[in-house]
This record gives structure tokens, C-alpha cells and sequence, in this order.
């Protein structure tokens, strides 16, 4: 099973990691990687910020927005001849793709024939801007939200995933999930622990329960499986404090599932991906949709190689 990953960068250094790691990814799992840079020309449009004439016609701001989107697409001829001197030498298929349009509904529309998304970001929980600015959010946070695929968000360099930590909710189990995430962990020779989080509304006992989840997914039968019942405690907290304390000879990689609310994703715990990303200091974080039934990875089950 060749597996393909999609890989949307830019100049930043969060990317740089993100691209290290997916070509590490793919060489053990002989995995494609398809890199993408989206020159975001509504980004520039709402930038220059063209009206309708008034005190002066349209001409100066269209002559702008031009000069602007030529500025951005020398820059992305710049990160994709870099990409693809960098790929050269690592013995990784893949192509690099140059899209002109709205970032997310570029990648978006990309989606579909891949079967992971990898992607940096910069964590920003301690932004101090005046009241009056709007803090948008960033791509990552955005697409955490849209991305209908596995996607795996890097935020610190990565040469080895130790242990899938798995994070969900008492109430709601999906056992297929749960074994395509116990699959994902044995095919890049981690560990994986499952910790389950109560909400309340969950009656049933926490010996009972570990016992009715193991006899429906078997395989679970010697993982690690914590609950978590005290009530009033913040789930994300939680979960950060457990991969902090796991973290030994490689990167805990935190396993959030996430559902299709309607207009955007919600993660099983209780709070939205893009808040998760700005309030937990993670290195990885893998938003996992339930409703995606492919398994990742290969069944190779050796250790990820370190990134040279």
C-alpha cells in the first residue's frame, strides 16, 4: 500500500520541518509526496482592498493588486525551484504543485486524491496585539477545520514518532477509528495509548467500560488505556500534560478525532481544532477525521529513520 501524502509549504521554517518529516514519512512507507504553494490572490485582492470609483477611479489599486500578485508568484517560483533542489536528493516521488486562487480552497480541492495532509505552523497562543486588531487565523488552524483527510500539523523539528496518543471522548467510540489508529501506530513501529475523556452524561462504570472496549476491539487488548472522569478539568489541558510527561527517545504525537459539524469540523473532546492548536503546546498534532475509513501508512512495522 503506497500512501500519498499532500504537502502545502511555504517559506517558513514550521514548513521546513513539516517537509523534512514528510519525506522521512514517505521513505519509510513508501509514500508519495505532492508538494503545494498557493499563491493566495484574494489574500491580495482584500489587501489592496479595491472599491467601486469614488474619489479616485480603480485604475491605481488594479495596477497594485497586479504588482502584488507578480511579487507573490516570483516568490512561489522561488519556493518551488528550492523545494525541488532540496527533494532531488532524497529519493522521494512527488511533484510540486503552483496554485493561484484562496489558499484553503486550493488545497482543498487537492484533497481527494491524497491520503495525508502534512503541514508546519507556528504556534501563537501569546500574541500581545492591541484590542483593536483582529488576530486571524492562521492556515493551519484554518484548514483544521475543512480538511476532510488525516492532517498531520508539525510545530518543531520531528525525526522519530514514538507513541500515538490517542485522545477521545467516553461517549462517543467508534471502534473503527480506533483500530485504523491502533493499524497507524503498528505500521511506523509506535506505541499507542487510548485515553478517554468523560463528559458526565456517561453512566457506566470505568472497569466496566475498559472491559466492554476491549472486548469489542480486541486489539487493544495490551494498550494502555486511561479514563479521565474528574469533572470540571479542561480536556486539551489534560492532554497536554499527558504528552509531556510520555515524551522519552521520540515525538508523542497527539491523535484528536475530528466530525463534519456541518459547516466545519469539531474535534471529539469538546473543542474546536483551531483552539486546540493555539492553547496546547504539542510538537505534532494529527486531526483524524472518523468518517475516513482508509487506513494510514503501510503494515511495515519498523521505527520512522531519523531525518538526516
Amino acid at each position: 500500500m503506497n500512501g500519498q501524502i499532500l504537502l502545502p509549504f511555504t517559506g517558513s521554517q514550521e514548513s521546513l520541518y513539516a517537509i523534512e518529516f514528510a519525506w522521512a514519512l514517505a521513505k519509510q512507507t513508501k509514500s508519495t509526496v505532492n508538494a503545494q504553494h498557493v499563491v493566495n490572490v484574494h489574500g491580495a485582492l482584500e489587501f489592496v482592498g479595491i472599491e467601486r470609483p469614488g474619489i479616485v477611479g480603480s485604475g491605481p489599486y488594479l495596477g497594485a493588486y497586479e504588482t502584488v500578485c507578480q511579487s507573490l508568484r516570483d516568490i512561489a517560483e522561488k519556493l518551488a525551484d528550492s523545494y525541488a533542489a532540496r527533494a532531488e536528493g532524497q529519493q522521494v516521488e512527488g511533484e510540486v504543485f503552483v496554485d493561484d486562487g484562496e489558499t484553503v480552497g486550493e488545497i482543498c480541492k487537492r484533497l481527494s486524491n491524497h491520503d495525508l495532509v502534512v503541514m508546519g505552523h507556528r504556534q501563537r497562543n501569546e500574541l500581545a496585539l492591541p484590542n483593536c486588531q483582529t488576530v486571524r487565523l492562521s492556515l493551519a488552524e484554518l484548514l483544521s477545520h475543512y480538511s476532510s483527510i488525516p492532517l498531520l500539523i508539525i510545530q518543531r523539528p520531528i525525526t522519530q514518532i514514538s507513541e500515538l496518543a490517542v485522545f477521545c471522548s467516553m461517549d462517543h467510540i467508534n471502534t473503527q477509528w480506533l483500530r485504523n489508529c491502533l493499524a497507524a501506530a503498528k505500521a511506523i513501529g509506535a506505541s499507542c495509548s487510548l485515553t478517554f475523556f468523560a463528559s458526565g452524561a456517561h453512566e457506566e462504570e470505568p472497569m466496566n467500560f475498559v472491559r466492554d472496549l476491549k472486548q469489542a476491539l480486541p486489539e487493544s487488548k495490551d494498550i494502555r488505556i486511561r479514563l479521565v472522569t474528574r469533572m470540571g478539568e479542561c480536556a486539551p489541558q489534560i492532554c497536554e500534560h499527558h504528552l509531556r510527561g510520555e515524551s522519552t527517545d521520540g515525538t508523542v504525537l497527539a491523535v484528536i478525532p475530528t466530525m463534519d459539524s456541518g459547516d466545519q469540523r469539531i474535534t471529539g473532546i469538546g473543542e474546536s481544532p483551531s483552539n486546540m492548536l493555539r492553547r496546547l503546546d504539542f510538537d505534532a498534532v494529527l486531526f483524524w477525521p472518523e468518517e475516513s475509513t482508509n487506513p494510514l501508512f503501510c503494515s511495515k512495522p519498523t521505527s520512522l529513520a531519523a531525518v538526516s
